[in-house]
Order: structure tokens, then C-alpha cells, then sequence
């Protein structure tokens, strides 16, 4: 049996078992992001993108998950706070990202702290990190299919199923 150790590859990189001129996607089924919430308390995002749809996943499409999230974390957070929907799992659909999310917090694995490093110089910032943690499931999703399932990736119990469309002035989107 042969066994062999790549390093991993930047992000964009295409790797030796690659077929040439391909680029590999800076995603992975799990992906660990960190969102800063307040000053100085970041909240831990892991984004999970099922093996099939890693081709199909892209920065633009993380960035409306982003956008998306801001106005629903503070509320999901809250009501948690209010014990509330605790560990239950929202379903977001962005029909014109034409993709859907499933999101909901679980306790962090391991308690530490960030720093970040300032380009310019050699000082560093300290970031506290939130007690939650923020999972969430991506897959694609098709608008025209109105019994379309929510994600099923991680077998969340949800409340309710949602539309982006209910949090956004549709000329933003």
C-alpha cells in the first residue's frame, strides 16, 4: 500500500492530481469562519457544504449567506437568550442566490481567545469568543420548487421555514 502526503494547497490552487487548468475552491465540507459581533467578541461560524456541491459553492454566494445573517443573528441570539427555540434550526431561502441555508447555534467545542495581527506593525488585538457557536448548512435551492425540503445535512429540528425576503427590501437583493 502506498501512501503519500500532499501539503494543502493555497486556496485557487489547483493540486498535482488535479486535471490541468482546473482550480480547486478555497471551500470544504466544513468551514471554520469567525464574525465579529461586537468590538471586541467574534461569534464562530462553521459553514457546511455538502461534498456534491462543493464546486457549485463561491465567494459570492458566501458573501450573501453573510449579508443574509447579519439582522437574523441578533434575533436568533436573543431568543436564545430567552431560552426560546434553543437549538432549534432556522431555513433561510434566497430565491435569487438560488440557494437555502439551515442555521443554529450549538455551544462552543473549546473555550479560547483571537488574536489579530496589525499588517502595519507589531501589535496584535485580542478578540473574546461568543459561548455559541453558529453552524450553518448551505445547499443549493430551487425557487420554482415551492415543496422544496430544508437542508437535512445534520438533521436539525426546525422552527419555522423563512424567506430572505421577509428581512430585506427586495431592491436589495
Amino acid at each position: 500500500m502506498n501512501i503519500s502526503v500532499e501539503r494543502p494547497n493555497a486556496p485557487g490552487e489547483a493540486s498535482t492530481s488535479d486535471p490541468p487548468g482546473t482550480a480547486r475552491s478555497p471551500f470544504s465540507v466544513r468551514n471554520v469562519r469567525y464574525i465579529r459581533i461586537g468590538p471586541k467578541t467574534v461569534l464562530q461560524m462553521i459553514l457546511y457544504i455538502r461534498q456534491k456541491d462543493l464546486n457549485w459553492f463561491n465567494e459570492a454566494k458566501y458573501m450573501e449567506i453573510l449579508r443574509a445573517l447579519q439582522p437574523l443573528i441578533p434575533r436568533k441570539l436573543d431568543a436564545e437568550l430567552l431560552k426560546k427555540d434553543m437549538g432549534l434550526a432556522d431555513v433561510c431561502r434566497m430565491p435569487t442566490a438560488r440557494l437555502q441555508i439551515a442555521y443554529c447555534f450549538k455551544d462552543v467545542e473549546a473555550k479560547y481567545g483571537i488574536l489579530q495581527t496589525d499588517p502595519s506593525s507589531t501589535t496584535y488585538s485580542s478578540y473574546f469568543l461568543h459561548n455559541r457557536c453558529l453552524t450553518v448548512v448551505v445547499e443549493p435551492y430551487d425557487p420554482a420548487d415551492r415543496n422544496a425540503p430544508p437542508p437535512d445535512f445534520l438533521g436539525f429540528n426546525y422552527r419555522s421555514t423563512m424567506r430572505i425576503d421577509d428581512f430585506f427590501v427586495s431592491d436589495l437583493l
